[in-house]
């Protein structure tokens, strides 16, 4: 892109934080590009943009015509050679996941106090149920300690098997063979069913995260364990 992310984020810094939300949502910039974007802006704006950012799903290009008059010539130039993309839950966690915890903590409380039902949405799309597979050993027996073997034997009927031998690595033979017993006689399992008890499974992760005891890395990690 022609012009720079220093740039870019220097003219939406003076910018209403529905016009930021449009154009990072249609600029088509990687989620680590849109989160440097959102870190620069000032900290009063972030939570707002973030939260409008996750309500724009499937808003129209007619809304980015309706701005771009406002917008300085170099930021309508992208707009006009970019390709629409969009927004909603899914971008505002690919882009939070890329932040800090300080910028991510602020939106998500902006978020929540607007409208609790989207934070959590865009929480549950930061951290999935296979995403537990990142986590140490220490980490992911700390969480099974807190879950019940019956959940745990209904959450795997929808995991990989990659994901079931993470899990199964990390109980004990007794245990793991209670497990696939469960797994074996609880039968045919509705999907909903099966994404609701992983659901409460990332749940708990979440409140483990929040008491200090695990840590959750949100991204790409380049992290080595020595």
């Amino acid at each position: 892109m022609k012009m720079t992310l220093r740039l870019l984020t220097m003219y939406l810094s003076r910018e209403q934080p529905q016009t930021v939300a449009l154009v990072l949502a249609h600029l088509g910039l990687s989620p680590d590009e849109t989160a440097g974007v959102l870190i620069g802006l000032p900290e009063a704006m972030q939570g707002e943009v973030a939260y409008r950012m996750a309500r724009l799903e499937g808003s129209s290009p007619q809304d980015m015509v309706e701005i771009e008059g406002g917008l300085p010539p170099e930021v309508r130039g992208i707009l006009l050679s970019e390709k629409l993309s969009g927004g909603g839950p899914k971008m505002v966690a690919e882009v939070l996941n890329m932040t800090g915890r300080s910028t991510e903590k602020r939106a998500l409380e902006h978020i929540d106090a607007q409208d609790p039902a989207l934070g959590e949405e865009v929480r549950n799309m930061m951290f999935t149920f296979d995403d537990i597979a990142r986590l140490t050993d220490r980490e992911i027996q700390l969480i099974l300690r807190e879950v019940d073997t019956k959940d745990c034997a209904i959450a795997l009927k929808g995991a990989t098997q990659a994901m079931q031998d993470r899990i199964f690595s990390n109980v004990s033979e007794e245990v793991k063979g209670m497990i696939q017993k469960q797994m074996e006689f609880s039968g045919p399992v509705r999907l909903s069913d099966v994404e609701e008890v992983q659901l409460r499974i990332v749940q708990t992760v979440r409140q483990l995260e929040e008491a200090g005891k695990i840590t959750v890395v949100r991204g790409e990690s380049q992290d080595v364990f020595v």
